[in-house]
């Protein structure tokens, strides 16, 4: 009887083990998808990065942050080719011109990493850098997109008005990323590209190809 009962005790322990098992994985799941809530920010309240050059206006509203992780040494502001396709070459790359540019050889050594902001107004993005501490401030107001490669994505920070200027439409200051299938660092380079429309893939889309994050954590106060 005794053994009976210690194996009908095993038993009904067994419904209460897969109870708190399957109670565990939708707890898992609920803080995956908290964590998958899009960051929405007030353009107004985002501070600059760098007071070092012309402000471009910010839109209006708000914008969302994207989940992406882009490593500092991976977005240059570079001497370059325009219009940038059928071929890009790059020289001379820096630290973003809106990021403590400086005319120094190297890079500045800036913590945390870049990702890029939505705004919900127009569909526009602009590039802004997460510290380490979880704020955010912002590099350019806006980009726009000239030319794309599997390696590399060419874009103007902060352009002017939708005119021609050198071939491409409202210049800016030409900025390179550089994408997860080639080496980080500011070696010069040249490769065959083409404009976005013709790729088939918009900035947005190759971005997130290249640096998305599964998971990204709730960011401070900026």
């Amino acid at each position: 009887m005794k053994v009976y009962l210690t194996v009908f005790a095993f038993l009904q322990s067994l419904p209460s083990v897969h109870s708190s098992r399957l109670a565990k994985s939708a707890k898992d799941q609920e803080d995956k998808e908290e964590r998958r809530v899009p960051v929405v920010i007030q353009v107004a309240d985002l501070a600059k990065c760098s007071d070092t050059f012309y402000e471009h206006p910010a839109p209006d509203g708000d914008a969302q942050v994207l989940p992406l992780q882009i490593d500092v040494d991976r977005v240059f502001d570079v001497q370059w080719n325009p219009p940038g396709h059928p071929q890009l070459c790059a020289s001379w790359l820096q630290t973003p011109f809106g990021d403590r540019w400086s005319d120094s050889d190297e890079p500045a050594d800036l913590p945390g990493h870049y990702t890029f902001i939505k705004y919900h107004r127009n569909g526009k993005l602009g590039l802004v850098r997460e510290k380490e501490d979880g704020t955010i401030c912002s590099v350019f107001r806006e980009v726009r997109f000239v030319s794309v490669s599997d390696d590399v994505l060419m874009m103007n920070g902060d352009p002017g008005p939708e005119d021609e200027a050198y071939g491409v439409k409202g210049g800016g200051y030409g900025t390179l990323v550089k994408g997860s299938n080639i080496s980080s660092g500011n070696e010069d380079g040249c490769w065959d590209t083409t404009t976005p429309e013709e790729s088939g893939l918009t900035g947005e889309q190759w971005l997130m190809r290249n640096f998305e994050v599964a998971d990204t954590p709730q960011l401070l106060a900026w």
